[in-house]
């Protein structure tokens, strides 16, 4: 008697161990392998002269520290026709942050061509 009810718990247990390794054969097949593609970060300005350097420092400090929750390969800054000095600064913060991209509205547009005759 007591040796059947063994059998049942051993039969059981052996179901369950199948039905997990099948499972997990399963749910390997069926994730297909993430490759990682490079993405950036856009960030559109205009007339921001005030607020920019700071922006574009914590961004730039987030992304290369390793901390951000998300990957990027760089910072892109896109100037959208400011007329104070906020090009400038974006000029100048480009020598000064290697992740940072700079680009004029026109340039931009090119950029995203190029990107897309790419593909």
């Amino acid at each position: 008697m007591i040796n059947q009810i063994l059998l049942v718990f051993v039969g059981i247990f052996a179901i369950i161990g199948l039905i997990t390794f099948l499972y997990g054969i399963v749910e390997g097949l069926s994730h297909e392998k993430k490759t990682e593609v490079p993405s950036e970060l856009v960030v559109f300005v205009k007339n921001q002269e005030n607020d920019v350097e700071g922006l574009l420092r914590q961004l730039s400090g987030k992304l290369t520290s390793g901390n951000a929750n998300i990957t990027v390969s760089g910072l892109s800054v896109v100037d959208y026709g400011s007329s104070d000095s906020t090009a400038e600064i974006l000029k100048k913060l480009q020598t000064d942050i290697d992740v940072l991209n700079f680009y004029t509205k026109d340039e931009y547009i090119n950029h995203i061509n190029n990107l897309n005759n790419l593909t």
